[in-house]
């Protein structure tokens, strides 16, 4: 009997593959049998986590700043044609995190933060979310953030990015349905990962300290995500679609621990 949690014969893309949760999403597919293509900014970092793949040769690897929205279009088609492969779907790992209180956020950085954590991932769904390009019963998952459903201090840019993405995956899936597509997010709560640290930047000694004291199940790593991506990928979760699955170690039930 086939294990539904398996990717054998699929690709994915995984943007934002050069750190953090991309690498690991990258990384688990390849280790549930499944094929990737990874993209980022910095191709130094990508390779190293091309390296890192499940039988890395038989994997893609293809740079790209996805500020450029104008062009994923044409880039998307390249890969496609190049490597004359058919997609299974994408997980959006791409983000930034435009740490500023919203007296002093200006339009230019909202809208660069609405650039690369929204808008590109909309692009892609466009270009991708077609029979031609992706195979039926492709699964299509963007990472959001409990930011984007709780709010956090002096990160408006970047919750109402991740808040969008949130509100998107819903129409999106009864859109895309017809081609037995799913698409749905993944709201982790907080990771360690390099944009916690940039978070943790901006913090007070004492309230470093408190951080985990908010979580009951304490901070979580990249892995905790990647797990959850790859249940959404797979046939295990084919009948899974517009929905939000928050993976936050319990941040977002409403209590706050003390001790």
């Amino acid at each position: 009997m086939k294990n539904p949690f398996r990717l054998e014969n699929k690709i994915f893309l995984v943007t934002g593959a050069s750190s953090g949760i991309g690498k690991e999403v990258a990384i688990a597919i390849t280790k549930q049998g499944g094929k990737v293509i990874i993209t980022g900014r910095n191709k130094e970092r990508l390779g190293g986590t091309y390296k890192q793949l499940v039988d890395y040769k038989k994997n893609y690897m293809d740079t790209y700043d996805l500020e450029n929205i104008d062009g994923i279009a044409n880039w998307i088609l390249s890969i496609i044609h190049k490597n004359n492969i058919r997609l299974d779907g994408f997980v959006h790992c791409a983000g930034i995190n435009i740490l500023k209180p919203t007296m002093i956020l200006n339009n230019k950085e909202l809208d660069k933060s609405m650039k690369i954590n929204f808008y590109s991932g909309i692009e892609l769904l466009r270009c991708l979310g077609r029979p031609k390009i992706s195979n039926k019963n492709s699964s299509f998952v963007f990472i959001s953030s409990v930011g984007g459903i709780l709010g956090e201090l002096g990160a408006l840019a970047y919750c109402t990015s991740k808040a969008a993405l949130i509100v998107a995956v819903k129409t999106a899936a009864l859109e895309l349905a017809r081609f037995s597509y799913r698409v749905n997010c993944i709201a982790p709560g907080m990771i360690e990962t390099p944009m916690l640290k940039q978070y943790k930047n901006l913090l007070l000694e004492e309230q470093i300290s408190a951080l985990p004291k908010k979580i009951p199940l304490g901070l979580g790593n990249p892995n905790d995500v990647a797990n959850a991506a790859v249940f959404l990928l797979s046939d295990a979760a084919k009948w899974i679609t517009g929905t939000t699955l928050v993976v936050d170690g319990g941040y977002t039930c409403g209590g706050r621990l003390t001790n």
